[in-house]
């Protein structure tokens, strides 16, 4: 994610308790989309979001991660150990709907 410039937008798949999105919008400035599919999960980031200084750069968003809603509506999409959880085949198709044109895929 080196490549990640500051103000750009990404999206972090399965993001547990906002750990990875915290530290993309601290180290590199970036708009952050935590997705969960765990309801208590969206209280949780956003109160370390908030603890952390960065409550406007991190919004959770309770969601299949496969069903983002958007099109090309991210500048890079990552995914840190959860990919294993998802068929590969539809790994593989989603970052080409989520990451805007000219873009990051996924990372993972």
């Amino acid at each position: 994610m080196r490549n990640l410039r500051s103000a750009e937008r990404c999206s972090t798949w399965a993001c547990g308790l906002g750990g990875g999105a915290l530290f993309w919008a601290q180290e590199f400035g970036a708009h952050v989309t935590a997705v969960t599919c765990v309801p208590s999960h969206l209280e949780w980031v956003a109160r370390f979001a908030a603890q952390a200084r960065v409550a406007s750069q991190v919004h959770p968003l309770l969601c299949d991660a496969l069903e983002i809603p958007g099109e090309n509506c991210f500048d890079a999409a990552v995914a840190v150990d959860s990919c294993c959880h998802i068929p590969r085949h539809r790994t593989v198709r989603a970052p080409r709907r989520a990451p805007a044109p000219g873009r990051s895929g996924l990372r993972y």
